[in-house]
């Protein structure tokens, strides 16, 4: 079995960064996502903080909106982490792929003979 791809979790963490944060706990928890609350009586420092993990990825803040805000971060910038940007602009889905767009239809060819 194989994970996400690094377009899905851009395109999740996309939808999530444009959520507010009660919708954005929601759409965590439908993905799959893992919370853990900080503990009552915390006995060493991160036990503090919430945890939050989502395709792999884990983060930790004092709250769980900033745990998932914090996830969402850098879901966005796991793709230039991992060295899979595809142009550009760092989308990993770009259309151009850092090549030139086509010339328009009415544009002539020459034809093989």
């Amino acid at each position: 079995m194989t994970g996400p791809t690094s377009q899905e979790i851009y395109s999740a963490a996309q939808n999530m960064a444009d959520a507010s944060p009660s919708d954005r706990a929601l759409m965590f928890d439908g993905l799959g996502g893992e919370s853990w609350p900080a503990d009552p009586e915390p006995a060493a420092y991160d036990e503090f903080d919430w945890t939050v993990r989502l395709y792999g990825l884990t983060a930790r803040a004092p709250s769980q909106n900033a745990a998932i805000e914090k996830w969402v971060k850098s879901a966005l910038t796991l793709h230039r982490d991992r060295k899979a940007a595809r142009a550009t602009d760092g989308r990993p889905d770009c259309p151009y792929n850092g090549s030139a767009p086509l010339p328009s239809v009415s544009t002539r060819v020459a034809e093989a003979a």
